[in-house]
């Protein structure tokens, strides 16, 4: 029936009215089989509603969802307005999202609030923008406001281009507001003046949209100013905080300075005819200063300085971009970028110029001074400066400013030799303002100019003026200048290298003016002359006049120095010594004083004063633990104790050493000769025991610190290693052929056995790559040989044998010995060919010679001697070729005879190293 779905929407009126909601809801859901009903959306809301009524509330979301997409649907297709209740719809869903009781047990669920929100509203649908900005409102209406701040987040992330954002985001704002997050608050307000300005996507995407771009700019201003007046006070705060000692303050509020100074330049940038403009640019400018960007802030100083927008910070602003200036020039001098000097790095020059030194000569000759450039940051700095003086501003509070503004300048002129310009603005000032303070140091200044020009009468004019400005700078100083004159005359002549001359020069003027301040540097210069002219007599006796009339000069401890210095030059050592040692003692301060204990030690070294050598390498290392040479001189009074045969303080020396000095890898060759050198002592002393630890040790530690053979410092691991070996080559040495066939067919094959492991013994030394120690094992490893073929030689003819039996025997032996002899001569040529590839000799290449010349007398004479490089050289790695295999030992001889057994005999005298 066509009147069906109205009777079953008014029957559903009826239930809901009385509260009988599951009545009402099947009275609306038979309303919904009629689509094309006028009554199907407001069933479908009513029973959208019932559903919320109900508690039924994902019900009540999907039949909401449903009568906004009907709605849709139907405008699209009619191209008119589509549902009337579409607009409640989406405040009802809106409102079932933010319940927080779905499940009816009078508790907030745990999935309430935005975590729900996001669950129902992917923000797939268009319409879902509508829906999360009415929950939003929502929840910031009911003071909800994390929620409310979680809801715009996500619709700002999903819908980043919405006309609304804007609006939305200062919501966001004030929501941090309301929850006391101010620096949240602040940082939205930073982020929501960044976002949406013209070179954003948000104004791209709304550029036809003049209303949402005129919201979205009046709330970027509001944001802009507010972010950088919070960012500023919050800077000023922290600043404060700094200067009471908060060295953490210090940091945060450069930080702060620069982020106020980001927000007053967008604001500037995007509001530059702003009424806060020009106020608003001087803040800029303060922060810019304060996060020391210098040069930016004297550049922004000059705007507001020279703004017709308003008067209020002209003064501040021009005084301000000086000091900006001032800070940029010397940051770039501290860089290594510009050249020092006194007017830019605030040094106080303000005094009557005082030289140590006067440079002016007395040839009455007016010279030319040629001006140096003035490198463009230094310019502006003057320009600015320049500024300030034609504006004829005046501090509030410092009355003073400009005179020494205008000294100032001056005095940057007088550093950069442009003293014409210098001149103009010093007098000037004089002539302005003749009573200020500075006015005098400019008449100073001015006499200096001409000092330096030696203009001698306009010199003397400006006296006149520095007694009229009430300076204490007259007759006595005129007298210095000219006293100093005298001593750049000499100077001059010490330039020229007219030695002698320049000497006497010096010397007269000390001797007439006793009271001079400049004798002592005078005797200093007279000296160096001497010495350069090799007057070395007169010249240390000038350093000896210098340091005892003025023990408390400068130069005194220098003069000092250089007569030891000068005694040593002429063999005087017990004068150099005890003078060097003088120094020592009586200039701790010295930077000679180590030089001079170094070689006041190294001469008593030379002159073998052992003891007081040793003692002094030992106090230098005290007196000088931090010097790069202290464990190199502190190594070397262990050397000297080795020439006083003083083995305790030795081995004393050399443990102190690896215990202070051995964990810098640079010292590990030292450390591991130091060990050698104990091991050497310990093997001299027959300490065998120890010895044979400590070599060990020398291997151990070679390894362990990761050394490279083929250095000088693997000569003592290889050496270490070849003298362990030689314990074992001593047993194998002792062993000879005595006794019957058995006994001595037994020693043969102990010989044999003893062969091998020698073989791959010294094949340990090879690795190394340390000539003397490689020829050593090379030479040893024919050496084996030879030893078993002489043994086999030398085999005495048991007794009992006929003889016949004696020739079959020694034959047999012969035969033997023959191949083992041939492996000796191979083994000694390869190492003479390895000898002469490296060019070295030493004793193990006069042995191995020796031996071949036994074999090859012809090939080998002992009266041929080559030229050779020192053995002491390492060996490099490229050139060192493996050790050949050495072959095997004759077959093992097994007789049947009487028992017997190797003998032991001492080693040769010849091996006994």
């Amino acid at each position: 029936s066509r009147f069906a779905p109205e009777t079953w929407t008014r029957i559903g009126e009826h239930h809901f009215e009385q509260n009988e909601l599951p009545q009402a809801i099947d009275a609306y859901q038979r309303v919904l089989a009629f689509r094309d009903s006028p009554y199907f959306d407001k069933a479908l809301y009513k029973l959208a509603w019932t559903y919320y009524r109900n508690d039924q509330y994902d019900d009540a979301i999907a039949r909401f969802r449903q009568l906004i997409e009907y709605s849709d649907e139907r405008a699209a297709k009619t191209g008119q307005a589509g549902s009337d209740l579409r607009a409640e719809a989406i405040q009802y869903l809106a409102i079932s999202l933010q319940e927080e009781d779905w499940d009816g047990d009078g508790l907030p669920d745990t999935d309430a609030g935005f975590q729900r929100v996001l669950s129902n509203v992917s923000g797939e649908k268009a319409y879902d923008v509508e829906i999360l900005r009415a929950v939003a409102d929502i929840f910031f209406d009911n003071a909800k406001y994390q929620e409310a701040i979680d809801t715009i987040r996500h619709l700002l992330a999903t819908f980043p281009n919405h006309p609304e954002n804007p609006e939305l985001h200062a919501r966001m704002v004030t929501a941090y507001e309301r929850l006391q997050q101010f620096d949240r608050a602040f940082a939205e307000r930073d982020n929501l003046a960044q976002s949406y300005g013209p070179d954003s996507a948000w104004y791209a995407a709304n550029r036809n949209k003049p209303k949402a771009l005129d919201a979205a700019r009046e709330l970027m201003e509001d944001a802009l100013i507010q972010a950088a007046t919070y960012h500023h006070s919050r800077a000023q705060q922290l600043r404060a905080d700094a200067q009471k000692g908060d060295a953490a303050a210090e940091d945060e509020a450069i930080r702060s300075y620069r982020l106020a100074a980001v927000a007053y330049e967008n604001y500037l940038k995007q509001f530059p005819k702003s009424e806060n403009a020009y106020e608003l640019n001087f803040f800029y400018a303060e922060c810019l200063y304060y996060s020391f960007r210098f040069l930016e802030a004297a550049n922004q100083y000059g705007v507001v300085r020279d703004s017709r927008l308003g008067d209020k910070y002209k003064e501040p602003a021009a005084f301000s971009a000086i000091l900006a200036h001032e800070k940029s020039v010397r940051k770039l001098i501290a860089d290594g970028r510009l050249p020092t000097k006194p007017s830019l790095t605030g040094a106080d020059t303000s005094e009557f110029e005082r030289t140590e030194v006067a440079d002016e000569d007395n040839d009455g000759t007016v010279r030319e001074i040629e001006p140096e450039p003035i490198q463009e940051p230094v310019v502006d700095l003057i320009g600015a400066m320049e500024t300030y003086i034609g504006a004829d501003l005046k501090g509030p509070e410092d009355k003073g400013r400009l005179p020494t503004i205008a000294y100032k300048t001056g005095e940057i002129y007088f550093d950069y030799k442009h003293f014409d310009e210098a001149r103009k603005w010093f007098s000037w000032l004089i002539k302005k303002y003749p009573k200020e303070q500075v006015a005098g140091y400019a008449a100073g200044k001015i006499i200096e100019t001409y000092r330096q020009a030696h203009d001698w009468e306009n010199m003397a004019a400006w006296a006149a003026i520095i007694e009229e400005a009430g300076l204490e700078a007259g007759a006595d100083d005129i007298a210095r200048l000219k006293t100093g004159a005298l001593f750049k005359k000499a100077e001059k002549l010490l330039d020229a290298e007219r030695w002698d001359e320049a000497a006497a020069e010096f010397i007269r003027l000390v001797d007439e003016n006793p009271g001079n301040r400049y004798a002592d540097a005078a005797l200093n210069n007279a000296a160096v002359a001497y010495e350069k002219s090799r007057r070395f007599e007169s010249a240390t006796n000038t350093y000896e006049r210098l340091y005892r009339t003025y023990p408390d000069s400068v130069h005194a401890e220098n003069a000092l120095y250089r007569v030891g210095i000068n005694a040593e030059r002429f063999y005087d050592f017990e004068k150099a010594i005890g003078t060097l040692m003088q120094l020592v003692q009586q200039y701790p301060k010295s930077e000679n004083r180590a030089e001079a204990l170094f070689s006041a030690a190294v001469l008593q070294e030379q002159t073998q004063d052992y003891r007081e050598a040793a003692q002094n390498y030992e106090r230098y290392a005290q007196l000088f633990p931090e010097r790069e040479d202290t464990p190199d001189t502190f190594y070397r009074a262990g050397r000297v104790y080795e020439k006083l045969g003083d083995t305790r303080n030795q081995i004393r020396i050399y443990e102190t050493f690896i215990r202070q000095y051995g964990n810098d890898p640079k010292h590990n060759g030292l450390v591991v000769e130091s060990i050698a050198k104990m091991a050497e002592i310990f093997d001299k002393q027959g300490r065998q025991r120890d010895a044979v630890r400590t070599w060990q040790r020398v291997i151990d530690e070679f390894n362990r610190r990761g050394m490279q053979p083929g250095t000088f410092e693997a000569r003592y691991p290889a050496e270490a290693q070849f003298r362990l070996i030689e314990l074992e080559f001593d047993q194998y040495k002792a062993l000879k052929l005595r006794g019957s066939v058995k006994q001595q067919g037994k020693t043969i094959q102990e010989m044999q056995r003893r062969l091998k492991d020698l073989q791959r013994r010294y094949a340990e030394v090879i690795p190394y790559k340390s000539f003397d120690w490689t020829l050593a094992a090379f030479y040893r490893l024919g050496h084996i040989y030879q030893l078993f073929a002489e043994a086999l030689y030398d085999a005495p003819i048991p007794e009992s044998f006929t003889p016949e039996e004696e020739d079959v025997y020694r034959t047999t032996l012969e035969d033997i010995a023959l191949p083992i002899e041939d492996e000796a001569v191979k083994s000694y040529e390869v190492a003479i060919e390895k000898a002469r590839e490296f060019k070295v000799t030493n004793e193990w290449t006069k042995r191995i010679v020796q031996a071949l010349n036994k074999y090859k007398p012809s090939d080998y004479p002992l009266f041929k001697e080559e030229k050779r490089l020192p053995a002491e050289m390492p060996m490099t790695p490229q050139r060192l070729v493996a050790i050949p295999e050495p072959p095997p030992p004759a077959e093992e001889i097994t007789v049947d005879d009487e028992e017997g057994g190797a003998e032991d005999a001492p080693a040769p005298e010849e091996d006994s190293k």
